[in-house]
């Protein structure tokens, strides 16, 4: 009898643990958190926006500002000695093929 009350006790407290700590943690979902997306990001996306509608035909823009400003507003390290792609080049082209 002694041992049940143990076994049952033990089952209560952790599914209780469980649930507290799940609630505990943000929505995969949530956008207010790291995930949110930072003045950088909008401005990127704001202007590769207003490059599409200048300079390109048949591009669905607001696809293009979204693909191309994570990719501008991306800061990644950078090794010496290696060279990389031009930024804005490698988002247009992100932009463009993805959309």
């Amino acid at each position: 009898m002694v041992k049940d009350y143990v076994v049952y006790s033990s089952v209560a407290v952790g599914v209780t643990s469980t649930v507290i700590v799940a609630f505990s943690l943000p929505a995969l979902t949530d956008v207010t958190g790291e995930n949110a997306p930072t003045v950088a990001v909008q401005e990127a996306v704001a202007a590769q926006k207003s490059f599409c509608e200048q300079r390109l035909d048949g591009v669905n823009c607001v696809c293009f500002a979204r693909r191309a400003g994570q990719v501008l507003a991306h800061d990644s390290p950078r090794a010496m000695g290696f060279a990389y792609a031009d930024p804005n080049d490698l988002a247009r082209d992100q932009g463009s093929d993805g959309c």
